[in-house]
């Protein structure tokens, strides 16, 4: 077997995390669940998720957010052109690098959050998973293109 394709196989049992993380540009906007009816909310963004997986993802934020708050968010595959809606809470919430707790957070980058999603409408979820799957296979790819055999 091709010593480049067993470091490969060797990196990918290695790799310890429950799921893989996608990084790819998706736009998102989300409201802050304060009732079952969120119809009177504005949407917030559009922002750009930095990470995202099958459990959750990873974004940007100026303003702090509380442990376990409630986001609905609305995602939109850009190379789709489809939208899911779904729901998910913050876990964690953490000041941005370089930044003390005296600055003013919003003005230098603000908060990185992290969100686990709640469970999907079905329909939502093949779409999620397929556009997961495919940009993940398509992600490790092109990351190890030079360790596969030709």
């Amino acid at each position: 077997m091709d010593l480049k394709l067993v470091e490969f196989k060797k990196f990918l049992k290695e790799d310890k995390r429950k799921e893989d993380r996608l990084i790819t540009p998706l736009n998102m906007s989300f409201t802050i669940q304060i009732s079952m009816d969120n119809s009177s909310q504005k949407w917030l963004g559009s922002i750009i998720i930095e990470n995202i997986n099958g459990g959750g993802l990873r974004f940007s934020w100026p303003k702090k957010m509380k442990k376990e708050e409630v986001l609905n968010l609305k995602i939109d595959f850009l190379d789709d052109s489809e939208i899911i809606f779904l729901s998910g809470e913050v876990v964690w919430c953490e000041l941005m690098a370089g930044l003390g707790k005296s600055e003013k957070a919003g003005k230098k980058g603000g908060y990185s959050i992290g969100l686990k999603f709640h469970k999907m409408k079905h329909a939502d979820r093949r779409k999620f998973v397929r556009f997961i799957s495919e940009n993940v296979f398509e992600q490790y790819f092109n990351n190890f293109r030079d360790v596969l055999p030709a």
